[in-house]
C-alpha cells in the first residue's frame, strides 16, 4: 500500500479501525523528514497489509501539541485504535521493518489488559486516567 496523507481532524478516526496503523509526523522544512521518507515509503511498500501515514504537523499547530510531537521525524505506530509506539527518531529500514514486525505481534489482549489496571490504579489514587 502507497503512503497516504492524513490530516489532523482525520487522524484518530483514521488510527481507530482494526489493524496496524503507522503515521510519520513530518514538516515540510525538515531536512531529516526527506531523509527518513524513502525509508518509510519502501517499509510501506513491504507492508501493504498494514496503514502507513504522513501527517502534516505544521497543518495545524495545535495538533503537534495534542499529539506531543516536539521533533520531526516522529513515527506514531497504532494497532486496534491503541498508541503503541511514539518515538522521534531518523530510522532506518531494518529498524523500521523490525519495529513493525513487533507492532504486529504484540499481544493486544495483554495490552488492553494493562490499559485498564493502569486506570484503575488511578483512579484508586485520585488521578485522571
Amino acid at each position: 500500500m502507497a503512503v497516504a496523507e492524513v490530516s489532523p481532524r482525520d487522524l484518530e478516526a483514521t488510527v481507530s479501525g482494526a489493524g496496524l496503523v503507522l503515521v510519520e509526523c513530518w514538516a515540510p522544512a525538515c531536512g531529516a523528514c526527506k531523509v527518513f521518507d524513502p525509508v518509510f515509503e519502501g517499509v510501506a511498500k513491504e507492508h501493504p497489509e498494514h496503514m502507513f501515514l504522513r501527517l502534516d504537523i505544521t497543518a495545524d499547530e495545535s495538533s503537534s501539541k495534542s499529539l506531543g510531537i516536539e521533533h520531526t521525524p516522529t513515527l506514531m505506530v497504532y494497532r486496534e485504535g491503541i498508541l503503541l509506539f511514539q518515538q522521534a527518531s531518523n530510522y532506518e529500514e531494518a529498524q523500521l521493518a523490525d519495529i513493525v514486525r513487533q507492532a504486529a505481534t504484540v499481544d493486544m489482549e495483554m495490552v488492553r489488559a494493562d490499559i485498564a489496571a493502569a486506570a484503575e490504579n488511578s483512579e484508586e489514587h485520585g488521578e485522571e486516567p
